[in-house]
């Protein structure tokens, strides 16, 4: 595992559903100022992964340390106050509630008083949003609720924000969108781990990627040497 600056590391993670393995000896880090990916087929165990990270699934083995404290099998109400913050598969939004009340959702562990200027702020990153802060979330469309989803995160401050299949469904020009909004959320301060079957636009947003294939990590290294690979370019790049 890389060492040096680490935000997030993961160290030999396993885990299980059961008796049936699903993440074995899996090692990740994430460096101050860095986006990493992690890029996988259905089934290779990324959102197991990001769930082990954040406190939903137990690991069998391993450590995952935040900022050099180790922080394995926390409450993920714990890792949120120190600053890990996810963006799950699915969005999984409060769809009869407004968007407006998703985002006050996303500030839930905070106690100070910038949360209404913080709302400004992460509509500055959503544009499309502002007009609609008052409508049901769930009658946005894909792409906008995806923005919902990413806003909602960024409200509780993250120091590292989790991104679990941002673009998966979406058109490409909403792929495209969210892709810009990532780099830009970086460029702000804030480390993110992104898990994406998208490895086109995974790879050419983020430093550094890990290949995951069946609950194990199978290569990694600058994003701009993966996606010369002839193997990875005929595994995931359709080349």
């Amino acid at each position: 595992m890389r060492n040096e600056d680490v935000s997030l590391g993961i160290d030999g993670l396993s885990a299980s559903y059961g008796k049936v393995p699903v993440l074995r000896d899996v090692s990740v880090s994430i460096r101050k100022g860095e986006i990493v990916t992690l890029i996988g087929g259905n089934g290779a165990g990324k959102s197991t992964l990001m769930k082990a990270i954040c406190g939903l699934v137990k690991p069998t083995g391993g450590k995952v340390t935040l900022f050099g404290e180790d922080v394995t099998g926390l409450a993920p109400h714990n890792l949120v106050t120190r600053g890990l913050s996810l963006v799950p598969e699915g969005r999984r939004l409060f769809g009869p509630m407004s968007v407006h009340e998703n985002l006050d959702m996303g500030a839930y562990a905070r106690r100070d008083s910038e949360i209404a200027a913080d709302i400004e702020m992460v509509l500055d990153y959503f544009p499309a949003l502002k007009g609609r802060l008052h409508e049901p979330a769930g009658a946005l469309s894909g792409g906008q609720q995806q923005m919902v989803a990413v806003a909602r995160a960024l409200m509780s401050k993250p120091k590292i924000l989790l991104l679990d299949e941002p673009t998966i469904g979406l058109a490409p020009a909403i792929v495209d969108t969210i892709a810009e909004i990532v780099t830009t959320i970086a460029k702000s301060g804030v480390d993110i781990l992104l898990v994406e079957q998208n490895a086109e636009v995974a790879l050419a947003i983020a430093k550094y990627a890990y290949i995951l294939e069946n609950g194990v990590i199978t290569a990694e290294g600058p994003s701009a040497e993966l996606a010369k690979s002839e193997e990875i370019q005929r595994a995931y790049l359709g080349i």
